[in-house]
Parts: structure tokens; sequence; C-alpha cells
């Protein structure tokens, strides 16, 4: 018997990483008109964010179905794994909900034996993009250690507290087209062009902050990463892109050696994705990181 831990785009880890992880990661769908997409699958976010560009109309994002979670579920539990499912925010998306209504029908199925739900368990991570990825990865590095089910997952609860987002945008107006935040808050984002950062409270996109120019945006960047603790380096960290290239993100970590060292290349990085760039749009960078701070 073994853990399964399932997750889903949202968390911005690719189907790569996934496979060497040896988790699961399910795709969310990408609407551009009508053609349709699976999130890191069909399509890539370098072409993404060339579509995303280039099209007049937003595409439309889509949660994963109750059903795929219900196949994903019961193929773990056929193999004889315990499962651990963590998904993106509740509050920017239906996966959770989705998550909870497969596991209702699969334990339904099973006539709901009595230990049946320490087999199976469903965390709303409240986070998304970067902050989702870390704390799934540090899921999997208790699961490599050999920790028991239910220590992991109370461990991985716990751990959820403590996970931070903050995200330098170079518009809000992707947020606004998507309806994330309202249209005055986006107007205040594009005031003199102005650059907001952004974070995750209590699972819902809240703006932390605007500053004019990269100067100014960056100070604030590291202002709120001291604001919220700093980063704990013994846990997972990865820095993030939106866009077709991460000259913006390079510059942010060169410009911050105390923090990030003199090496970009040690930096683990990944590419924010269809789902989550659907509302960011280019030129984001983000920071997902765990805090001592709760």
């Amino acid at each position: 018997m073994g853990i399964k831990i399932i997750a889903d785009s949202l968390s911005d880890i690719s189907q790569q990483e996934a496979k060497a992880l040896d988790i699961l990661i399910l795709p969310l769908t990408v609407r551009f008109g009508e053609s349709e997409y699976t999130d890191g699958i069909t399509l890539d976010p370098q072409t993404f964010y060339e579509k995303l560009t280039s099209e007049k109309e937003l595409p439309k994002t889509s949660q994963i179905a109750p059903f795929t979670y219900q196949q994903a579920f019961e193929e773990a539990l056929q193999a004889g794994d315990q499962v651990l499912c963590i998904t993106g925010s509740s509050g920017v998306s239906g996966c959770f909900q989705s998550a909870r209504l497969a596991a209702e029908e699969v334990r339904r199925k099973a006539g709901d034996p009595e230990d049946f739900r320490e087999q199976l368990v469903i965390i709303d991570s409240k986070q998304a993009t970067a902050s989702e990825y870390v704390l799934v990865q540090y899921a999997v590095s208790l699961r490599n250690a050999g920790m028991e089910f239910l220590p992991l997952v109370e461990a991985v609860k716990a751990a959820a507290k403590k996970v931070r987002l903050i995200a330098l945008l170079d518009t809000l107006e992707y947020l606004k087209k998507g309806g994330r935040i309202s249209g005055t808050a986006a107007a205040v984002g594009s005031l003199l062009a102005i650059k907001p950062l952004v974070t995750f409270e209590n699972g819902v996109v809240e703006i932390i902050g605007k500053a004019r120019g990269y100067k100014n945006a960056h100070a604030h960047l590291l202002q709120m990463l001291s604001h919220y603790g700093g980063i704990d380096f013994s846990k997972p960290f990865v820095a993030g892109f939106a866009g077709t290239d991460d000259s913006l993100l390079r510059q942010h970590v060169a410009d911050s050696p105390d923090i990030f060292g003199e090496d970009y290349g040690s930096v683990p990085v990944t590419r924010v994705g269809p789902t989550i760039g659907t509302y960011t749009g280019p030129g984001t960078v983000v920071f997902g990181f765990f805090t001592d701070e709760e």
C-alpha cells in the first residue's frame, strides 16, 4: 500500500514534473472561442501566452469534473493506495467542490465503511499556482520520507496555514476581465501604470499593495516578503513567471542576492500556466513559500 497524491493544474506542476514526483496532476480546461484545450497537455504555456495576447476575448476556464476525480480516486484505491487530494483554492475554482462530490460518490459506492474516510482525504489548499505548488511538494517530501498516511495528512493541513503567495502583476486588467476583482479595484491598479501586489487571504485574491515603476515595485515586493515572515528555505520554495520569457523574474532575483543568492540557476522556477495565467496576464512574477509565521 502506498500514498497517492493527486492535485490539479492550478498548482502549475507540469505533467513531466508530476511523473518525476510520482503524483497525478489533473488538468483544468481552457477554451479560446470554440477551441477547447486541457491545461498543460494539449495547451502548453508558451502557446497559451501567444494566444492570450493575440486573441480579442479572454479565454474561459473550467473546473475538473467530479467524474474525473472519481475515476482517479477509484483507480488509486483499487491499486491499494491511500489517497490525498490537494486542490486549488475553493475561492477561485470549483475543483475542491468537484473533488468532494467525487469522494462522496466513491464512498457511497463502497458502502461507506467505517474506516473508508481514512483512505481518501481532500484538502482545500486555499492557494494556487506557486503556493499550491510548494504545498504539494511538501506533501511529496513527507511521503518520500516514509510518513504514515494520517500523520502526513495532519502535517499537510498544518503546513497549509504557513504557505504564502506573493505575486507582482503587470496589470489587473485580466483579473477584472475574468471577474476575479471589481472594475473599481482594477481602475486603482491601472492608475498611473501602478503595479499591484496580490496574495491569497482566506483563499481569495487580495490586493496588498501597489507601486509605480520597477524600482518601487521591487522594494515593495521585498517589504511584503519580510511582512509575511520571510522565506523558510528548509521547506519547498518556488518562483514563477507568467508570459513567454522569464526576464522580469530574473531581474527581481538578481536584485535580491541577500535572499536568493547570486545564481539564478539555483532558484526553483515554474511557469504560471494557462489556468492562472488567464487571470494574471503576462508579466507577472510569483513567489510561493513557507513562513514560520501563521
